[in-house]
Order: structure tokens, then C-alpha cells, then sequence
């Protein structure tokens, strides 16, 4: 009779703290070295460090939080949980110009791993994008949720497109080495998550847009079979041409996918609105627009 007593008090307990839903938010920050101020890069940390203190996601992907007092400042914005590695796993750190990457969690992480993808050569990858400078990796943490269940949580920023025009033919285009990350990606996240409920999100410099229709977009169903993309819109631009940055018509580059355990619903824009600086301008918070996706749990 006791030992059915604290069954269905365990069982009772279980179900009061059970999640069935949560909210994921990407969200490519901008947030490059800046010490003239150009880009207002201390005003707009500042407040997306105030919207995610009063946001409502469970989790927060940030892509290109570039510099150590960025990352310290949005590491301390309402998230007691943050996945923000110092090492790498060999003997280099992850500080200035490192992955740019961040996971802000409201759930317990651990299992904390990087893996860093292959990086572009050449003088124009040095000099002209920078990307043969930083290290884009894959961030993964795995969550404990209160009734005791794992989600797996991954963040990414893939190697950017350069190009005007879909075939590529006036431009150096990275499409070989984006498909390469994405394929290390791949093997990296399936290994270790082995069938574990995901939720991969992040900047891919992919879509279905003729400009971002490469190689990594049509190969990603095949390369990540368990998993399927949250509710997108290919005609919805995530970069803002009213605050002078780079002012790109070409369909979303952001996205969230979740294992098919998993169900994504209610895709929206969020962070995409005007704030002012200090000189009077008017501004978005990056040049990109965060991505938001509620998913439910079985």
C-alpha cells in the first residue's frame, strides 16, 4: 500500500513537472569588433540583453558574438544555464574571432562539445571576408528538463555565400566548403546525439532562394535524414536594409530543425523591429531578424 502510495505521488510529481513545450529563438547578433562605435555594437547588445531578459524562449542560438566582452555581456542576460567553451579541444581558446557562437538555456546543460568545421583558403577568405580567421564550428549541449527527460541543442554558423547570382559565375562562391561543414555537421550530431530528440538551429547561409540554392541546401535532407525544418518563409528577408548593413533581398538564411520525435509549429519573425542610438538613429538590433519556432514534445 505505501510503496503504490509513493508510485503514484512519483508519478503525480513527474506529470506536474512535465515539458511539453518550448520556445527556440536564432538569431545572428552582428556583433564584429567595433571601437569607433560605427555600428552602435555596445547600444545593441544592450538592448537584445534586455529583450532576452524579458523574452519568452527556452533557448537561445547566437550566431557572431565575435569578441570575449560580448560574449561575457550576453552571457548575463536572464539565462542561468550558457554554453559559451573556452577550449576546443586542443590547444588553441575560444576568445575574439572564434566561433561566435553561444546557447542560452533556461534548463541545466551538460555534455558540453564544439567541433569545428573545415575553414575556406585563400587570400580573399583572409583579407577581403575574414571567414579563414574565425573558427565556424558546432556548438551541442545536451539539456536536462525538470520531469528528468534530455533534448540535445545545437547551434551553427556555416560559411557565407559572397554571391550576386545563382550560378555563381561573378563571384567566389564557398558553396564546397559550406557542403563540407555541413557534412561534418552532420556526422558530428548524429553520432553523438544517436537518435536523442534534437534541435539544431543557427545561421546556415542557406535557402531556397535561386542565390542560396546550393549544394548544402538540396543535400541537407539526405545528410540529416531524422530531421525535419520548423515552418519557414522562403520570401521573408532576415537582413535589414535601413540600418546600412549588408542589405540582402534573398530569403531566409536562419533556420531551426528538430528530430521527428519533435513537432515545430508557429515559425515567426521576432527582433525585427526599429530601436533609436544615442545619436537619434534609427537602427534594427543586427542585420539579421531573429527566427523563433515553439516546439512540442510527444
Amino acid at each position: 500500500m505505501l510503496f503504490g502510495f509513493l508510485l503514484m505521488t512519483s508519478l503525480l510529481a513527474t506529470a506536474a513537472n512535465a515539458v511539453t513545450t518550448i520556445r527556440v529563438l536564432t538569431y545572428n547578433v552582428y556583433a564584429k569588433p567595433d571601437f569607433s562605435e560605427g555600428r552602435f555594437t555596445q547600444e545593441r547588445m544592450d538592448v537584445l540583453c534586455d529583450r532576452l531578459k524579458s523574452g519568452v524562449w527556452d533557448f537561445v542560438l547566437l550566431q557572431e558574438v565575435w569578441t570575449k566582452n560580448h560574449r561575457a555581456r550576453l552571457s548575463r542576460c536572464g539565462y542561468p544555464y550558457v554554453m559559451n567553451l573556452r577550449a576546443t579541444g586542443s590547444t588553441d581558446r575560444e576568445g575574439n574571432l572564434g566561433s561566435g557562437l553561444l546557447i542560452l538555456s533556461k534548463f541545466p546543460l551538460d555534455q558540453q562539445q564544439r567541433k569545428v568545421l573545415v575553414r575556406p583558403s585563400g587570400l580573399k577568405a583572409i583579407f577581403k571576408h575574414g571567414e579563414r580567421l574565425v573558427r565556424k564550428s558546432v556548438y551541442l549541449a545536451r539539456a536536462r528538463l525538470p520531469d528528468g527527460r534530455s533534448l540535445w541543442v545545437a547551434n551553427t554558423h556555416l560559411v557565407a555565400n559572397y554571391c550576386s547570382t545563382s550560378d555563381f559565375s561573378d563571384c567566389t562562391s564557398y558553396q564546397n566548403v559550406r557542403l563540407s561543414q555541413l557534412k561534418q555537421a552532420s556526422k558530428f550530431l548524429l553520432e553523438k546525439t544517436k537518435g536523442e530528440p534534437l534541435v539544431f538551429g543557427g545561421d546556415f547561409n542557406f535557402g531556397p532562394n535561386p542565390v542560396s540554392d546550393d549544394l548544402s541546401w538540396k543535400a541537407f535532407a539526405t545528410l540529416f535524414p531524422t530531421l525535419k525544418q520548423a515552418p519557414f518563409d522562403p520570401a521573408v528577408n532576415t537582413s535589414c536594409a535601413s540600418n546600412s548593413f549588408k542589405d540582402n533581398t534573398n530569403g531566409k538564411i536562419d533556420h531551426i530543425y528538430v528530430s521527428t520525435q519533435l513537432t515545430p509549429r508557429d515559425g515567426a519573425l521576432t527582433l525585427n523591429d526599429l530601436i533609436v542610438t544615442r545619436r537619434g538613429e534609427p537602427t534594427h538590433i543586427s542585420d539579421h531578424y531573429g527566427w523563433e519556432t515553439t516546439v512540442d514534445f510527444p
